[in-house]
């Protein structure tokens, strides 16, 4: 297993694995129902109320500086092979909030996928197909995210090639609960695991996720708006900060039994196009709010 950080800065995330994310197929494997709690109907995104005592009134976000993980495994055949990035149970493990990344490159051309899950239900997958499959265009990876609510335990796998010598893969990967309270946006492409921060259009629901939480506890969320930039020239190279101002309470979740929650957050087509920012009481780990917790509304 081979797990990437986001650290100080983008190029910290290997082209490899933006390369995985941005073209592979993408799915969200959520195998036990869980409700999206929301606020209404009425956007919070134009309110501008004053901070609670607890709350500062604005905050700087380096950007980037989260905690959020790309976890790479590696289907191989080759039983000699030692390396730790194998996609295999014992090595190949993903927390609830992580994107895994299954790496297929060893078959050519679309690759079929028979996934089973803890309880034993077969899903089928394919990756698409390419023009060249003996060229560097075909895409062979298979990215989830591991949104509130997926399945914790082992996964198999047989990953099949469309194309002669018709070689076959089998391996799999464990899912664990999240240990630490995580807060991040939902992810919608692929390509969204490596940004800094999501982007939607003016109308559109923006939904939290989040796990680590005490169990049958409750959160509340907060939402803060960007209101300028500037250089922070404490960091090598002067990364830039985003400073978000206060707007308003979004409301209280309630977490389940594994303390995992997901919060929809209504847009409307003539709320401000900026920045925003999620933070929740009790607060999310360390930086994380620097880096997942951010979304900005844009035109599209």
């Amino acid at each position: 297993m081979r797990t990437v950080m986001f650290g100080a800065a983008l190029a910290l995330v290997s082209a490899t694995c933006a390369q995985a994310l941005v073209g592979g197929l993408f799915s969200f494997d959520q195998d036990r129902p869980l409700l999206v709690q929301n606020r209404g109907a009425k956007s919070p995104l134009k309110l501008r109320d004053p901070p609670p005592p607890t709350l500062r009134p604005t905050l700087a976000s380096k950007n980037p500086q989260g905690d959020g993980t790309v976890v790479m495994c590696r289907a191989t055949d080759n039983l000699n092979d030692t390396a730790l990035d194998r996609a295999i149970p014992s090595l190949c493990s993903a927390s609830v909030l992580d994107v895994l990344s299954l790496d297929f490159g060893a078959l050519l051309g679309s690759v079929s996928i028979s996934l089973t899950s803890p309880d034993g239900r077969q899903s089928k997958y394919s990756t698409p197909s390419c023009a060249n499959p003996f060229g560097n265009d075909c895409d062979q990876n298979y990215d989830i995210y591991m949104r509130p609510g997926v399945a914790l335990g082992t996964y198999t796998f047989v990953a099949t090639s469309a194309l002669n010598p018709y070689r076959t893969l089998k391996g799999g990967y464990t899912v664990v609960a999240q240990t630490k309270p995580i807060l991040r946006m939902r992810l919608l492409r692929p390509s969204d695991a490596v940004q800094p921060w999501l982007s939607f259009a003016p109308g559109a629901a923006v939904t939290v996720d989040l796990a680590g939480y005490r169990a049958l506890g409750t959160a509340n969320l907060y939402l803060y708006r960007g209101i300028r930039g500037r250089m922070n020239e404490s960091v090598a190279g002067g990364l830039p900060e985003a400073v978000f101002e206060y707007a308003a309470a979004l409301g209280e979740v309630q977490f389940d039994l594994r303390g995992e929650a997901s919060f929809a957050i209504p847009t409307q087509p003539d709320d401000p196009l900026t920045d925003y920012m999620v933070v929740s009481d009790p607060h999310q780990q360390g930086n994380q709010w620097d880096w997942n917790a951010r979304f900005t509304l844009g035109r599209h």
